[in-house]
């Protein structure tokens, strides 16, 4: 099943702090289904706008590879 662009629902993160943060509960929607939930580790940094960046997913065994894939091409995406 390939998944539509834009599916990934923006994730919050503090930005008082950097590093790798555990991330839980992510929301992603296909549509016509019901919303998939996955949990995973990121690597994060602040840009010059003091915006919260994620510079690296590292892979869980809960996520399904597509998904990987997907959140892969989101973060290249947001560079």
């Amino acid at each position: 099943m390939a998944i539509p662009e834009r599916i990934l629902e923006q994730i919050r993160l503090d930005p008082r702090n950097t590093g790798r943060t555990w991330i839980e509960d992510v929301e992603i929607r296909v549509p016509g289904c019901k919303p998939m939930y996955f949990s995973f580790d990121v690597t994060r940094e602040l840009d010059l706008d003091g915006n919260v960046r994620i510079t690296a997913i590292h892979n869980y065994a809960d996520l399904q590879d597509q998904i990987w894939d997907f959140l892969e091409q989101v973060l290249e995406s947001d560079r």
